[in-house]
């Protein structure tokens, strides 16, 4: 008997045993993904926001070989804005926004090795890791943006740090600061290979379908070879206006036979504008020997009318966009009146925009510029052949 409880007392102990070790191991885990500490990965960052003035991204697989700085300036507005040094173009803000805001809310979850032939398995190693320098000043020193070296002021402070891997199984990235031996798992995910990116803002501008109000084809300014219309935003067909007889690029239709619109090219010619993300740029006066081709112009019910340039550089092609508002007629509605304004000054907005930087030539998808070749024919379904 006394052997029997000899024996029941062993398991129960070693089961004991096993089930405080499965705490103990569950209760770390829960402090790792769960209890994250309230010391901040930057403390008082989110205080200082206003101040930084100059982000540089460093890492040694870049493919251009430099650096990439993002500087904050003024336009001629005095709006501030962010550019990207090398070629002087607005930052994509929604990224830059995005990765600020993982280093305020980011905390300091655990210490980690400070061995360095251990940082490449954290992704802190050279061929990995970026080096992030953000400087901070007050609003007295200025910022040389003409200048491949920025001046920075005496009184600025720099906060640098390296960021490596995301962690596997937690959300959390690994980052070392320049002045601590030890690297740090912090919360947040905002690891080397997202910073590895082109910061520029690709997206131009965004136009929904229902406010094109007109798009023409021109071989030049003043030579149509097709508009297409609607007289109101509730109008889902578009509708092909007569050409003109003076215009001798029209192509020779009869347009007395029966034929409607092909409302999927008509609606593909209103719809690439709400999306023209650009795959590159660079400046006009950089393009060898550009040949203008078509010219895509488009206005809306609140007034913008945009001009897309078709240039032909060798095999490739690129747009020029130019922007200007039209005058509109006024609703007698007091609310729509004040929707009206709204939507004007939304364009408004579009249009200075377009024109800050109409100096510079976009490649878009083949698809997009494929679209400045349609014609008259492309838009016309006949339904009957002329006898």
């Amino acid at each position: 008997m006394t052997k029997r409880w000899i024996t029941i007392a062993s398991v129960m102990a070693f089961v004991l045993i096993v089930l405080s070790l499965l705490m103990n191991n569950l209760q770390k885990q829960y402090n790792r993904t769960t209890h994250v500490t309230s010391q901040s990965m930057l403390p008082g960052f989110s205080k200082q926001l206003d101040q930084i003035h100059q982000i540089r991204f460093s890492f040694t697989d870049n493919f251009s070989g430099k650096d990439i700085v993002l500087i904050k300036t003024q336009e001629t507005t005095g709006q501030e804005t962010w550019i990207v040094q090398a070629d002087n173009y607005p930052v994509d803000l929604n990224k830059l926004n995005k990765f600020l805001l993982h280093l305020t809310e980011s905390k300091r979850i655990e210490k980690k090795t400070k061995q360095p032939a251990r940082f490449a398995k954290l992704g802190l190693n050279p061929g990995n890791a970026v080096k992030v320098r953000i400087d901070l000043q007050d609003g007295s020193a200025t910022t040389d943006t003409a200048t491949t070296n920025s001046a920075v002021a005496k009184d600025t402070t720099t906060i640098t740090f390296d960021v490596g891997n995301d962690a596997a199984n937690i959300d959390g990235t690994y980052v070392k600061f320049a002045d601590q031996d030890y690297s740090w798992l912090v919360s947040g995910r905002f690891a080397a290979d997202m910073l590895k990116t082109d910061w520029r803002n690709k997206q131009l501008f965004r136009i929904h379908q229902d406010s094109v109000q007109t798009i023409s084809l021109m071989q030049k300014e003043t030579q149509t070879l097709f508009t297409l219309s609607k007289e109101n935003p509730q109008q889902t067909a578009f509708v092909l206006q007569p050409v003109s007889e003076k215009n001798s690029l029209a192509q020779n239709i009869d347009e007395t036979v029966d034929a409607t619109i092909d409302t999927t090219t008509a609606n593909t010619l209103a719809r690439i504008w709400y999306d023209f993300t650009w795959t590159d740029l660079r400046p006009v006066h950089a393009l060898q020997a550009p040949e203008p081709q078509e010219i895509i112009e488009m206005t809306t019910f609140d007034g913008l009318k945009i001009q897309a340039q078709l240039l032909k550089v060798q095999n490739a092609y690129w747009v020029q966009f130019h922007a200007e508002m039209a005058e509109t007629v006024p609703t007698q509605n007091a609310q729509n009146q004040r929707t009206q304004e709204q939507t004007r000054q939304d364009a408004q907005t579009i249009a200075t925009k377009i024109n800050a930087y109409s100096s510079w030539a976009y490649r878009f998808h083949s698809f997009k510029t494929d679209l400045f070749k349609t014609t008259r024919t492309d838009l016309l379904n006949h339904t009957t052949e002329a006898s």
